[in-house]
């Protein structure tokens, strides 16, 4: 996953199999409202936004066709657990903002401790319970770690982007190998 931030503009390209491609494209609605777009997905819309980004953006939205686009609004989103012999999993649990590329990986973890605690709970309900506890702290660290690169993106052009471009530069250091080595090592599922 590569992703490219401007002025509170931040797009984002995850390579999928078959060479298959996914990209996001976040503005400030702010930005969007009023705005003409041109059918599905608003493609000439990001097409003016997102020029003059460096070329795998440019390149990526000229060959996208509003066909292939899907427009959606994102936001941040705390757990949300079911209730009796219902619960609720992946994005309707717990949305992921794209930025860490961690929702995939969060829906398999999910369903491995569903069906540990459906496998060892006595009790539909209380396996969905004891699967919501055991989740929710893990979920929500990652959740706020999607959130606080969201909000590092959306920064305005101007010195507090300069420092924040200086600083990203100077990763990966210590803090960004503990943030990975905890997403990734956290508690096995």
């Amino acid at each position: 996953m590569r992703e490219w931030w401007g002025d509170r503009l931040q797009f984002g390209i995850i390579a999928l199999p078959a060479g298959r491609t996914s990209w996001f494209a976040l503005a400030p609605t702010a930005v969007l409202t009023g705005r003409q777009q041109d059918g599905p997905g608003g493609l000439a819309l990001y097409r003016s936004l997102f020029a003059g980004f460096p070329s795998p953006v440019e390149d990526l939205l000229a060959r996208t066709t509003p066909e292939s686009t899907v427009e959606t609004e994102l936001r941040h989103r705390p757990w949300r657990g079911g209730r009796g012999r219902v619960t609720l999993l992946r994005d309707a649990a717990h949305p992921m903002l794209p930025h860490l590329g961690q929702g995939a990986g969060q829906a398999v973890e999910d369903a491995a401790v569903l069906a540990r605690r459906l496998d060892a709970t006595p009790g539909t309900a209380s396996a969905f319970r004891a699967y919501e506890a055991e989740r929710r702290a893990r979920v929500r660290w990652i959740q706020n770690q999607a959130l606080r690169m969201n909000k590092l993106g959306r920064l305005p052009a101007g010195p507090l982007s300069s420092l924040r471009d200086l600083a990203m530069a100077s990763l990966p250091g210590p803090a960004e190998r503990f943030a990975v080595r905890r997403m990734f090592d956290g508690p096995p599922p």
